[in-house]
């Protein structure tokens, strides 16, 4: 067919990688990454995070506090002049998404100046805005339990800011170099990224369905400034066995990474830095989740039994509720 080749969901599926202490116990890869040329997924197959790499942000952030270039519960004022309510906000509520910083949306980032930097850009928009509400008293959504872009597109100014480095540098050097990410890459939209899965979206209601890929364009939000983080589940899992073995950021440090902040209004969770937070059976369960245009992503922990579960697919359509699959596959390692 002109839109793609006439296959059956779920042809195309992804990878999914479980870890349990300092061992993967599975690293399972299944259908295509590329339906038009026939490659096969493979477990080292490399994925765009989206909203996952805000965890790589928390961790940048935690390691410039350990440092002391800035406090969590300080002013960001006090270290950024003009920084919007920066007598209010501070790093913690950027990192919990509670700055109570007004929502700044993809549609007004697209429709400003494309040749400045999308930071740049927001801070204009904030310029002179009221607060949403009180630092701290709330978690920053859109709707649904979907956050806004605004609080990290500021955890990194921020970063670039104190660090002196760009995000993309700092992160290199502090984080995926420190833990081993060899096939960890930050790359401008239409990059051409070595053993990456194409993202698709599928047309159609019962039998056949025809797999459409999605235009790489659109995979990134304007608060990306064209940039995709693209990394695999086993890098993932080194960030994770780096951050909990103390490599990236000391031990209480990473406590509070796995520790609720704020009970959610009508949810049985927490708001927690990057994360939303559960209590579980198991103990604390963590998930982020990205939705992107021909993807979905799923990073769950359950830090008391130290397990970490990837799941990666390359179709957007026809996916569970948000955390699903990757509860599912924590419960039935823990049984």
């Amino acid at each position: 067919r002109e839109n793609g080749p006439l296959i059956r969901y779920p042809t195309i599926l992804g990878v999914v990688l479980l870890g349990k202490g300092d061992e993967i116990a599975a690293n399972v890869a299944r259908g295509l990454a590329d339906a038009d040329r026939r490659i096969k997924m493979s477990p080292t197959t490399r994925f765009p995070l989206g909203a996952i790499a805000d965890l790589f942000a928390v961790t940048a952030v935690l390691q410039l506090h350990e440092k002391g270039q800035m406090a969590l519960d300080a002013p960001i004022g006090t270290i950024i002049a003009d920084f919007p309510h920066g007598d209010k906000v501070t790093t913690h509520h950027l990192i919990s998404r509670t700055s109570g910083l007004p929502h700044i949306s993809d549609y007004q980032l697209e429709n400003d100046d494309r040749n400045r930097k999308a930071a740049d850009m927001a801070l204009d928009l904030l310029a002179g805005r009221e607060l949403s509400y009180e630092p701290g008293t709330k978690f920053h959504v859109t709707g649904g339990d979907s956050p806004t872009p605004t609080d990290f597109l500021m955890v990194r100014y921020v970063i670039e800011k104190v660090s002196g480095q760009s995000y993309e540098e700092y992160l290199d050097e502090h984080i995926f170099q420190p833990a081993g990410m060899t096939n960890t890459v930050i790359a401008k939209v239409g990059s051409d990224i070595e053993n990456s899965a194409l993202g698709y979206t599928v047309e159609g209601q019962t039998g056949a369905r025809a797999p459409t890929e999605v235009d790489q364009e659109l995979v990134p939000r304007p608060s990306d400034d064209g940039l995709i983080v693209w990394s695999t589940g086993e890098d993932l899992f080194r960030w994770y066995r780096a951050l909990t073995r103390g490599d990236l950021i000391e031990p209480e440090l990473v406590r509070q990474m796995f520790t609720p902040v704020l009970k959610l209004s009508g949810d049985s969770g927490h708001a927690g830095y990057g994360w939303k937070i559960r209590q579980t059976a198991f103990g604390y369960s963590t998930l982020l989740v990205a939705n992107l245009p021909g993807y979905n992503v799923e990073v769950r922990t359950i830090s008391d039994e130290d397990l970490f579960v990837v799941v990666f697919t390359n179709i957007e359509d026809f996916y569970p509720p948000r955390g699903q699959i990757s509860w599912k596959l924590a419960t039935l390692a823990l049984r």
